[in-house]
C-alpha cells in the first residue's frame, strides 16, 4: 500500500512554492555577508559526495546520509515514483549522478495508514550558498511560509537541539492550518548542514497524534 499520486502531486505543488524564495533569500544573504575564503572547498566536500539513497517496500536505506529507516507497523512508505512525482521528474531517465544535479531531492517519506498524519519527509537541498548556517536557513524558511501562507503558520520563537540516528540536527517547531480543511497541525522541521547541502525532516502530525508520530520516527537508526 502507498500513498496515492494525487497526494504526491498536491505536496509537491506546495513544496515547489516555497523554493523559489528559498533561493532569492540565500543571494540576498550571500550580498550581505560579502566574500570569504574558498580555498580547499573541493577538497573537503570530495571526502562525502552526495548519492541519493534507496527505496524498499518496507524502508530506506542511505550511505550519504548514514541513515536506515524501517517502517513500523500501522505505517506506510512512498514508492520511488511517488517521491519523482514530488520533484516533477521521470525516474526512467535518471541515475545516480542526475539526481546529484538536482537542487532538492525529496528522499522517502513515510506516513500512517489512515490519512497522511502523522507523517515524515526527508530531503536534501544543495545550497547556492555554501556559506549559509543553519539558522540563517531558518529565517528563509520562516519568511517563505509566513509570506506565502499568509495567516496560516506561527512558529516557536526557540531553535532547540534534537538528535536522530546519532547525528545532531536543530529543530524549529510551527502550527498551521491545513489549506483543505480548518485543522490545526504541528510541524517540526528538522535540520542538519552537510557541507553544501541542508538535510531536512519535515514532520507533520496532530496534537492527539504525538504518541504515533514518536513511534514512526523510532523507525530511524544508522545505516
Amino acid at each position: 500500500m502507498v500513498t496515492s499520486s494525487a497526494y504526491a502531486a498536491k505536496k509537491g505543488a506546495e513544496m515547489k512554492k516555497v523554493i523559489p524564495l528559498c533561493l532569492l533569500f540565500c543571494v540576498i544573504l550571500s550580498l550581505l555577508a560579502g566574500c570569504s575564503p574558498r580555498s580547499g572547498r573541493g577538497d573537503a566536500f570530495a571526502g562525502n559526495p552526495y548519492e541519493k539513497g534507496v527505496l524498499t517496500e518496507t524502508g530506506f536505506i542511505s550511505e550519504y546520509l548514514n541513515l536506515k529507516y524501517t517502517l513500523p507497523e500501522g505505517f506506510i512508505i512512498s514508492t520511488q515514483a511517488d517521491m519523482d512525482a514530488l520533484m516533477d521528474i521521470n525516474s526512467d531517465s535518471f541515475d545516480a549522478e542526475g539526481y546529484a544535479g538536482l537542487s532538492t531531492v525529496y528522499e522517502m517519506k513515510a506516513s500512517a495508514e489512515e490519512g497522511d498524519s502523522p507523517s515524515v519527509l526527508v530531503k536534501v537541498e544543495k545550497l547556492l550558498i555554501s556559506i549559509i548556517t543553519e539558522a540563517q536557513y531558518f529565517e528563509s524558511l520562516q519568511l517563505q511560509l509566513l509570506t506565502i501562507y499568509e495567516g496560516a503558520y506561527s512558529f516557536d520563537e526557540t531553535i532547540t537541539d534534537v538528535e536522530i540516528a546519532g547525528k545532531n540536527y536543530k529543530k524549529l517547531s510551527a502550527a498551521f492550518k491545513s489549506e483543505t480543511s480548518e485543522e490545526e497541525f504541528l510541524r517540526d522541521y528538522i535540520i542538519r548542514k552537510n557541507n553544501d547541502r541542508i538535510i531536512s525532516f519535515v514532520v507533520t502530525y496532530s496534537a492527539d497524534a504525538i504518541e504515533e508520530m514518536e513511534a514512526m520516527m523510532k523507525g530511524f537508526s544508522k545505516n
